[in-house]
């Protein structure tokens, strides 16, 4: 991976509080995962429960249902998630 790119990865953790914090969460069993965002930027994020894990906190899930009540989430999607 050329310095750049890894650079690019590092600015873009940096400037973006979800990312910054380093922590994501499984939608399903609720697990959480201390994470180098950068890193995760580079090789994929992880995953649990068959699914990606998210940066959005479970109180910014749920302030976002709360603004958006018909948006994609496993308790509308009858557990199934796009």
């Amino acid at each position: 991976m050329s310095e750049k790119l890894q650079a690019i990865y590092r600015a873009l953790r940096d400037a973006i509080p979800e990312l910054k914090r380093g922590v994501v969460w499984c939608i399903h069993c609720k697990k959480r995962r201390t994470v180098d965002a950068a890193q995760c930027l580079e090789h994929g994020w992880p995953k649990c429960c068959g699914y990606t894990m998210t940066v959005d906190s479970p109180e910014e899930r749920g302030a976002l249902r709360h603004r958006a009540p018909n948006a994609a989430t496993p308790e509308n999607l009858g557990g199934r998630v796009p």
